[in-house]
């Protein structure tokens, strides 16, 4: 007996996800101060000579670029922290911190997905580097924190085969952000719908190639104790859910205060899988779709 999905394509149908803006927001004052500068350039053009002409435009195009990255690294969920180490653009990427984060009531949500550990050496020449792992044109990622006072946060889009080079320098070793409070995971956005994908993470101490993950990492966050969790994978036929596998139970030792962390041998998921984790004894049944 198959489960239908509720569209043509496979999606996460427990949609409790909290609002989570991915900070590409458009911002009023950015579009007036754009609309301004195109007037004023317009008005210049008709008064100056070629060669000023050309002077003019490279500067509005480097002002609107600026404009442009302030735009891209918007938020809702809090707001950014005073000094060097606010939640801003850097080099191609939103990271930084926030405060006054908005919290949620009880629930359980989806903190890190990745292919091996986050982990990272707490130094702060320690460079982390963020791959793909599957093969998706365009992925979202998202990096952040938890349990701590101010909330890191790291947004960027990964290519096909591209990498990004996260400076531990710049925010996560300033701000104490350990590896144990670090996670991070890829998805992909239709609507209100979330695909989520596995990161690959190598680090410039850790060298991937030479330890290679035998096993995908989800970790949970929550602010409800939590009596016992179990999971099990669903595979993906026809645009349905096939029949789920054998349930395996997360081991005690892997759940914790406040968050849990769910440990699937790498060769138990293929191109098309989702996860079904039943959390606090069966009581609520969620299903993730997974793109590994």
């Amino acid at each position: 007996m198959q489960e239908k999905m509720p569209h043509a394509n496979p999606k996460r149908i427990s949609l409790r996800w909290p609002d989570e803006s991915h900070g590409i927001t458009a911002v009023s004052s950015c579009f007036s101060l754009q609309i301004f500068l195109g007037r004023a350039v317009r008005q210049l053009f008709e008064l100056a000579t070629i060669k000023t002409r050309f002077m003019v435009l490279l500067l509005s195009f480097f002002i609107l670029s600026q404009t442009s990255h302030a735009q891209q690294c918007q938020t809702a969920d809090g707001k950014v922290k005073s000094g060097t180490l606010g939640y801003k653009e850097r080099g191609g990427r939103c990271e930084g911190l926030l405060t006054d984060w908005k919290v949620s009531g009880p629930d359980i949500n989806l903190f890190s997905f990745t292919l091996g550990k986050p982990d990272y050496f707490y130094a702060a020449d320690e460079e982390i580097i963020i791959q793909q792992s599957t093969g998706t044109d365009q992925l979202q990622v998202r990096g952040q924190s938890f349990d701590m006072s101010d909330l890191y946060r790291l947004d960027f889009s990964l290519e096909k085969n591209g990498k990004k080079l996260i400076p531990a320098a710049e925010v996560l070793f300033p701000a104490i952000i350990k590896p144990e409070k670090f996670g991070i995971y890829g998805y992909s956005q239709f609507g209100k719908d979330k695909f989520f994908s596995p990161v690959k993470m190598s680090t410039k101490r850790y060298d991937f190639k030479l330890h290679k993950p035998t096993s995908y990492f989800l970790k949970f966050t929550t602010n409800m104790k939590m009596t016992g969790m179990s999971w099990s994978l669903l595979p993906i036929l026809n645009n349905a859910y096939g029949k789920p596998g054998a349930k395996n139970p997360v081991p005690s030792a892997n759940i914790y205060a406040n968050y849990v962390v769910v440990e699937i041998p790498k060769e138990m998921i293929t191109a098309k899988t989702a996860i079904q984790v039943w959390f606090d004894n069966d009581r609520r049944r969620e299903i993730y779709n997974l793109q590994p």
